[in-house]
């Protein structure tokens, strides 16, 4: 699937692990070692192809990794029992996280390991085998705007909706209102007919999470702050966006697009 040996998991590079992917091993030299850690998930699909996982059956397609320990060099060396402690506590994790393969670094895919089989030798030279279950078929491209809006200035963003698999999507929007309670800000994508969200009576300076897949709007103490809004949920169709603010506000737009590779 990759064809680079470097990679990033859960924010940690392979170099910094002292690992590699490695692609090609005669399997009848390697035997099973110890015991294999397995667990099996399933999901709940929701809008923008953004999963909730739980333990259970699967339809994702499964990645299957050869994890190899190599030296300062990129060598191959043998595994100590403590080598295999520290690399299996990486691998291992409670939820699903970032793999970053060196191919393409802008593409993020969220993994989580279900499988991990030792294939050694008698003198421990060898690979850990993993599979890793992914959070949907697809990678994700990261994109963050931000802008900041004064004294009911209308200012314009383009947002390209980098999908090449969803017509729609929903970003998160991060507010922190620059006015008083009386401030109105706005956002209107204009590609979009009649696309207008409106948020008002929020305190200066105070900091707001708008989701605009869930319908939530929370703020920094963790308050719901949703019946500020007109729930007029932003969306950014496939392709380009041209949004237009106004207000006083400074305002943030993530969005992570599913891509197809």
């Amino acid at each position: 699937m990759f064809i680079s040996e470097k990679f990033i998991l859960n924010k940690r590079t392979s170099d910094s692990m002292g690992v590699i992917l490695i692609t090609e091993s005669n399997n009848d030299i390697f035997n099973d070692y110890g015991f294999i850690y397995s667990e099996t998930i399933e999901k709940v699909k929701s809008y923008n192809d953004n999963p909730t996982f739980f333990k259970g059956e699967k339809d994702t397609s499964e990645i299957v990794l050869k994890i190899c320990l190599v030296d300062g060099n990129y060598v191959p060396r043998k595994w100590s029992d403590y080598d295999i402690e520290e690399i299996c506590a990486w691998i291992k994790t409670d939820d699903f996280v970032e793999f970053i393969s060196e191919d393409n670094v802008e593409l993020i895919y969220y993994v989580k390991a279900t499988k991990i089989a030792k294939k050694f030798t008698d003198n421990l030279e060898g690979y850990l085998e993993v599979t890793f279950q992914p959070f949907t078929n697809f990678a994700y491209k990261s994109d963050v705007k931000t802008i900041i809006i004064k004294e009911n200035i209308e200012r314009k963003i383009i947002i390209n909706n980098k999908s090449n698999v969803q017509d729609d999507y929903m970003p998160i929007i991060e507010l922190i209102n620059l006015g008083d309670e009386s401030t109105v800000n706005i956002i209107k994508n204009t590609s979009i007919e009649n696309e207008q969200f409106e948020i008002t009576g929020i305190e200066k300076n105070e900091k707001v999470i708008i989701d605009n897949l869930y319908c939530t709007v929370i703020n920094s103490k963790n308050e719901n702050r949703f019946k500020k809004c007109n729930r007029n949920w932003l969306r950014l169709k496939k392709g380009e966006n041209e949004l237009k603010i106004v207000g006083n506000c400074k305002l943030t737009i993530k969005s992570k697009y599913p891509i197809l590779t």
